[in-house]
């Protein structure tokens, strides 16, 4: 498992159904990706990945 500083973790990739497994702060995420290379849908999922992890969630009152 790669990234537990970061609160973004991959647990596993399942490179044969193009599916990737991640614990994003404590919550269990799975990416199912299309077989063919996309650049763009890839920057996006970083973005919200990354995103989501250094955005700390607002606490309510």
């Amino acid at each position: 498992m790669k990234g537990a500083r970061t609160g973004l973790i991959v647990s596993s990739v399942d490179r044969e159904n193009h599916t990737i497994h991640l614990v994003v702060n404590g919550c269990m995420v799975t990416a199912i990706c299309a077989p063919d290379d996309n650049t763009n849908i890839y920057e996006e999922l970083k973005t919200i990945l990354v995103g989501s992890v250094i955005k700390t969630p607002e606490k309510s009152i």
